[in-house]
């Protein structure tokens, strides 16, 4: 697992950092979208804080937006490769089964997890805050006792 990088600034870096899954297309994603757009009020704010403190005319908004665009998206971009890739690595090592991620992210929005965080383990700590961790404890009826994989949490 490797460490969120705060210094994306380009589509070239993003795929340096994930150059299998590295594909455009995850553009239109609507998470990539919201985190563009998250990234790019943070860009503009940054460059109006700069003309200010510089003492400076700034650019309009619209100019700002324009220029830091490319920037944004591929800010994005890395968040949600590695948001992915975070939970991913969390749910191999509780024992889940990777093609359980969309059921996974569903469960932790839903019990008011962020699974796109990047500044906690919020994948691992939701895993292990369910009671068996994902699996459930069956008793037959001769009385052995095994656990079965249980994503979605039902009994």
């Amino acid at each position: 697992m490797i460490p969120f990088n705060h210094n994306i600034k380009s589509f070239e870096d993003v795929k340096k950092e994930y150059p299998k899954f590295f594909d455009l297309s995850f553009l239109n994603n609507k998470k990539v979208k919201k985190f563009t757009e998250e990234e790019l009020n943070l860009l503009v704010e940054d460059s109006l804080d700069e003309a200010a403190f510089k003492g400076v005319r700034p650019k309009s908004i619209k100019q700002l937006r324009a220029i830091h665009l490319p920037t944004a998206q591929a800010k994005a971009l890395y968040r949600y490769l590695w948001a992915i890739e975070h939970i991913t690595d969390q749910m191999v090592k509780w024992g889940w089964d990777s093609k359980d991620i969309v059921t996974l992210i569903r469960r932790m929005e839903k019990a008011g997890y962020d699974p796109y965080s990047t500044t906690e383990d919020t994948a691992g700590q939701f895993i292990e805050s369910i009671e068996g961790h994902g699996f459930k404890k069956i008793t037959t009826k001769y009385g052995d006792e095994f656990m079965v994989y249980n994503p979605k949490g039902y009994d």
